[in-house]
């Protein structure tokens, strides 16, 4: 009669819904399988390639559900099991290979875009930098070329100090979600950056803290991080895409419409915001903020279609914002654990400024310089390499043609999971003979002169490699070297909040996220002295 029975229906009883979504992708996980596992085990080659080390009876699929948001250090314990670091299997019938050798990584990424793709059947109508591929792709890297080169990235440094120091004004309370003060610190810097648009979104009480378009890239993140924390979803989604079938996606995974829905309207918000910022500059009632030198991203990208600004715009709130923002708190919460690295950062920060004749003057364009700091850039570095900014799961690839790694042959369509930090991590240990390889070490990136040692900086992945690798690193890193100065300038300790972070941070852990954040990290920022001139430290 058309009736619902006792909630039978997935109208009235969504997790109906839910069941039947996972029967079918266990139907596609079990019709798949076998070809899968045919190809491996077709091929002689591969027999010296180790398989994971998995536990559950499902074997990695199982591992990977059970593990949940904590998948990238699954994998990466995988990695640490067996002999060589990489290791092959199969995942929804594809071959995926997870590499852990810093030259066949190396190999795979410069052998993008011609052989190797994000996904080739990308879910965006109008992909940003990172996502795009082919034509699309190189049309919008050599826009965006000039907005990230040394001249630009120094003239910004006016900025960075400007929101840095709002982080420091937000964190003077003491206790401090210091991961929500700087992503909104990133998220200023990218209005002024890219706008020319100067706001006041850092603190809880700021007047632009309610900002639609920062509002926007919060549920972005939250989207993406609920998807994150589902593996099953997440190789339901690939499987999806593979296929071209995002709208079966949005039916057997759940919290992926969601996501794709707050990335619709983030695009929307971007492309509005931009064209307004083009019309002010039409009417000439738009200055530029930065003054000599500067030159926002509405410059780079105005000779492209208005349809990409969107997506250039998201990418860039995303991939701009978060990796600052989180390898500044990684820091941080080092230099929470290790009070001596803390201390000679300090000291050498202090010195700096006092030199300058204070904070304001030191963070110039004129003034403000890396090689001023090489303590701090050493931190730096080494943040980086312990959590690189690029974690593997969102840089898997795909292979178009067949291929060779490791002394083997691979098929087209094989996934390849690069591993950057267990690679760096066995590459620098062979390299270098560094033995204390997982603890935080900065002084290792230093010269007997105490300079630098930018021959190991080029050991880094953190930032990808080949021609696909991240044209905002330089930016990147000078804005962490200004919040973190200005945060040690300012403060006289910084140390775990036990009552949230437990003993010794113990309770902060990594989260998957679009990077891979640092959670319950809650942070005390404390002064020896408040009638301390701030300026004169």
């Amino acid at each position: 009669q058309g009736r619902c029975l006792g909630g039978t229906c997935s109208r009235c009883n969504p997790h109906l819904l839910v069941l039947a979504g996972s029967a079918a992708a266990g139907a596609c996980m079990y019709l798949w399988w076998p070809r899968g596992r045919d190809k491996v085990d077709a091929m002689p080659s591969w027999a010296t390639l180790p398989r994971p080390p998995t536990k559950s009876i499902l074997g990695m699929p199982g591992d990977i559900a059970e593990a949940g948001p904590d998948m990238l250090s699954l994998l990466e314990e995988w990695s640490e099991k067996v002999e060589g670091g990489s290791y092959v299997t199969t995942v929804g019938g594809e071959v995926w290979l997870a590499l852990a050798d810093r030259a066949a990584i190396e190999k795979v990424l410069k052998a993008r875009p011609n052989s190797f793709c994000k996904n080739s059947k990308s879910w965006r109508k109008e992909p940003g930098l990172f996502m795009a591929e082919g034509d699309k792709w190189r049309q919008q890297r050599r826009s965006t070329t000039p907005f990230f080169n040394e001249k630009q990235t120094t003239a910004m440094i006016r900025e960075f100090a400007r929101t840095a120091r709002s982080v420091c004004e937000a964190a003077a309370g003491g206790k401090a979600d210091i991961l929500k003060y700087l992503n909104q610190a990133t998220l200023q810097v990218l209005f002024a950056t890219t706008m020319s648009t100067r706001l006041s979104m850092v603190g809880d009480c700021a007047p632009d803290a309610g900002n639609p378009f920062l509002t926007g890239i919060k549920t972005l993140m939250r989207a993406i991080g609920r998807a994150s924390e589902s593996p099953y979803q997440i190789e339901i989604i690939t499987l999806c895409s593979d296929l071209g079938l995002h709208w079966l996606a949005g039916i057997l995974a759940p919290r992926w419409s969601p996501m794709v829905k707050a990335w619709d309207h983030m695009d929307k918000l971007g492309e509005d915001v931009m064209a307004q910022r083009m019309a002010s500059i039409e009417r000439g009632d738009s200055p530029k903020i930065g003054g000599k030198g500067w030159g926002d991203l509405i410059d780079s990208i105005s000779n492209l279609r208005r349809e990409s600004w969107g997506g250039i715009m998201t990418v860039m709130a995303i991939a701009g914002s978060e990796t600052v923002a989180v390898t500044t708190a990684w820091t941080l919460y080092r230099f929470a654990q290790n009070e001596e690295e803390q201390a000679r950062a300090r000291r050498e920060v202090r010195s700096f400024v006092q030199r300058s004749g204070g904070v304001q003057d030191a963070l110039t364009p004129e003034v403000f310089s890396a090689s001023e700091l090489p303590f701090l850039e050493a931190c730096v570095l080494e943040e980086l390499r312990l959590h690189p900014v690029a974690d593997s799961v969102v840089n898997t690839h795909s292979s178009m043609v067949s291929f060779e790694a490791l002394g083997c042959s691979f098929p087209a369509s094989t996934k390849v999971v690069p591993l950057f930090k267990v690679a760096m991590k066995r590459d620098m240990k062979e390299q270098f003979g560094w033995s204390d390889i997982d603890s935080f070490r900065p002084a290792r990136w230093l010269r007997a002169d105490g300079s630098v040692d930018f021959d190991k900086e080029s050991a880094l992945l953190s930032f990808g490699a080949g021609p696909r690798v991240c044209p905002g690193a330089k930016m990147a890193r000078k804005q962490m070297m200004v919040l973190l100065c200005s945060l040690l300038a300012e403060f006289d300790s910084v140390c775990f909040n036990e009552s949230r972070s437990g003993p010794g941070g113990s309770l902060v852990k990594q989260q998957m996220r679009t990077t891979i954040e640092p959670g319950n990290l809650h942070l005390l920022f404390g002064k020896e002295s408040a009638s301390r001139d701030t300026d004169a430290n």
